[in-house]
């Protein structure tokens, strides 16, 4: 199954290094627009400094929405 990637971003929490065909590479800290996942792959497919590929989730942590400041 997947998830709901519409608006979905990720962070890296690590450096993703490759020149494999298809695949993103990445920086720690970078931020990356998801473009498709899914709950059964460590594989998703993102996009991030203007390229699009697959890279591993498990390298990266989910963004959230920042609260509206009220939340006790």
């Amino acid at each position: 199954p997947q998830l709901q990637s519409q608006g979905m971003q990720v962070i890296a929490t690590k450096d993703y290094v490759t020149q494999k065909n298809g695949h993103l590479p990445f920086k720690k800290g970078d931020i990356i627009e998801v473009v498709q996942n899914s709950t059964k792959s460590r594989w998703w497919v993102g996009k991030c400094n203007g390229v699009q590929g697959k890279f591993p989730i498990d390298h990266c942590r989910l963004v959230f929405a920042e609260d509206d400041g009220n939340a006790t």
